[in-house]
């Protein structure tokens, strides 16, 4: 046996007393695009319970345990107390208690220093240190078969180059199993720091002036390069939760909420009047109408029935395409919906980049822009006429997400769709010219300059005195038939303001704010508002740091 077999008998003899344990890899740090930390480690004590090999736990043991219940306030349970006395048979090392406090150890490591039965370790957990900001964007960490993954977000996208690569311990241990030496023999890898767009300053502000209790999401981006510098997306989670286990209780209430919805890229909504630009660029360059072109709005129109203006009794009165974009006036985009096939209408809301993936690496929705052949393929209808009468306004089948309006509203200035970045070494991707005239372009931008000026924005017009350069677009988008409205709750309409602005000498940034279910457009102006105000104290103050 030992000429013949030698060779596989020293292998196994080998394995009695050779063992190799995992060296796990510090994950790497996600930071803002100043260097500003993000997600980053933190180090864990952790105590365990080295078996000795008695035949069960001596009087000396069960004092041990009594006086760690004690430091760590926690009582051992009758099943943990029977896994205790088989580690103590079998000589396994188990796991007493996880992130010790430093008074817990010092105190522990005072009464059992060098003791066998006693190890203490250090290791790392990941830390938020900003807690729910921008976590639906940072994402978090689960723990599958004692290794952490990413789940959602950054963590998930870039989980294999976070992690690194985990080092080799070779370990020799004795006939009875008892470790005898460690010699590292592979060192571990920390993973790889991942820089994002992000602006922690922004960030900030944008979850001040988007209220707690609001639902909905604020996008903040940079309209040239498509970096988003703030994203705000309520209901949130604090990702440091789930650092330890959780309770079914506690899981199943945090569903209740869904704050695990990015609302900014994987919720859909109409986009109500905001798409009135779309409209105005198809009526305008299919020669429906001209930049002369005047309405004469009464509140409502008919077309089989009647179509009402946000202002139903006495309407807007006589309105050329500037005022009718600045008051949200309704009546010239009912008269461009009798004209304009609705395929035309689509044709257009596509060149504007909306009912398509903005290509951002997170997950995303991809919206809706219904044809005819759509309508007929869902629900065996023919497409109505009425039916282009409420698109023009944003309405019926049509949905966007917020990321789509911040890519189109920004394109409207820039003469082309960019693709919205969260990682700051993302290579850049080709522009997607924005194919309209640039004369729309402009009359876009001055209808966008009255909203502010005299229209639904003008309560954001004291801002233009302080600095301010404003374009901006209102829209309220229905959930529901008007006669529920009173039922409140989900029956009350979404909020929508974008805005294109600048701060004095600051690069334009576009804003994107969409609220759930408050009934007008009013609190998302209002959001808009505190968080410019605010951003204008933070640039003054940093102007002043510098000086």
């Amino acid at each position: 046996m030992q000429i013949i077999h030698g060779h596989f008998f020293w292998h196994r003899s080998q394995k009695n007393y050779q063992g190799s344990e995992k060296i796990v890899s510090l994950r790497g740090e996600i930071v803002d695009h100043n260097g500003i930390l993000l997600a980053t480690n933190r180090p864990v004590i952790d105590i365990y319970w080295q078996g000795t090999g008695y035949r069960s736990l001596q009087k000396k043991h069960l004092e041990i345990l009594a006086s760690l219940e004690n430091i760590c306030q926690t009582i051992f349970t009758e099943e943990k107390k029977e896994t205790l006395r088989y580690a103590e048979r079998r000589r396994q090392k188990l796991k007493l208690y996880n992130d010790l406090s430093l008074e817990q150890l010092g105190k522990i490591s005072e009464l059992w220093n060098d003791h066998p039965n006693i190890h203490i370790e250090k290791s790392s957990q990941r830390f938020y240190p900003y807690g729910n900001i921008a976590s639906h964007i940072l994402g978090y960490l689960t723990s599958i078969d004692n290794e952490y993954q990413g789940k959602m977000g950054i963590e998930n996208i870039f989980d294999r180059s976070l992690k690194g690569t985990h080092g080799t311990l070779e370990t020799i241990k004795n006939s009875l199993g008892i470790t005898l030496k460690h010699r590292e023999i592979l060192p571990p890898k920390p993973g790889d720091r991942i820089q994002t767009t992000l602006d922690l300053s922004f960030q900030q502000l944008a979850d001040e002036a988007f209220y707690p209790d609001m639902t909905g999401t604020l996008i903040l981006m940079d309209p040239y390069q498509g970096d988003i510098k703030a994203i705000v997306s309520r209901p949130t989670f604090d990702p440091n939760i789930f650092n330890k286990p959780i309770s079914l209780d506690t899981w199943q209430q945090l569903q209740e909420q869904r704050p695990f919805i990015n609302r900014a890229f994987n919720a859909c909504y109409p986009p109500a009047s905001i798409f009135k630009l779309v409209s105005l660029s198809a009526a305008i360059e299919t020669g429906l109408i001209t930049q002369e072109t005047k309405t004469d709005c009464r509140g409502t129109i008919t077309f089989g029935r009647k179509y009402g203006c946000g202002r139903r009794y006495g309407g807007h009165g006589n309105v050329n395409i500037m005022e009718t974009v600045a008051h949200s006036c309704n009546i010239l985009f009912y008269r461009i919906g009798k004209k304009i096939d609705i395929d035309v209408l689509m044709n257009y809301a596509h060149r504007f980049g909306l009912g398509e993936k903005t290509g951002i690496i997170l997950d995303e929705k991809t919206g809706l822009m219904p044809t005819r052949t759509w309508k007929k393929a869902m629900y065996g209808e023919p497409w109505w006429p009425g039916d282009t009468l409420q698109a023009t306004i944003g309405q019926t089948y049509l949905l966007v997400t917020p990321i789509q309006i911040s890519r189109m509203i920004s394109s409207i200035f820039t003469g082309y769709l960019v693709t919205p970045r969260l990682v700051a070494n993302e290579p850049p991707t080709p522009r997607v010219r924005l194919r309209i005239k640039n004369s729309t372009r402009n009359l876009l931008q001055e209808a966008m300059k009255a909203v502010v000026s005299q229209g639904t924005g003008k309560d954001l017009f004291p801002l233009t005195k302080k600095g301010f350069t404003l374009y901006a677009k209102t829209g309220t988008g229905q959930t529901s038939n008007r006669e529920k409205r009173s039922l409140g709750g989900k029956h009350l309409e979404h909020a929508w303001s974008a805005v294109y602005f600048s701060y004095k000498n600051k690069p334009p940034l576009t804003l994107i704010v969409l609220i759930e279910h408050v009934g007008g457009s009013g609190e998302a102006r209002g959001c808009v508002k505190r968080f410019l105000t605010k951003l204008a104290k933070h640039y003054d103050e940093q102007k002043k740091d510098s000086e």
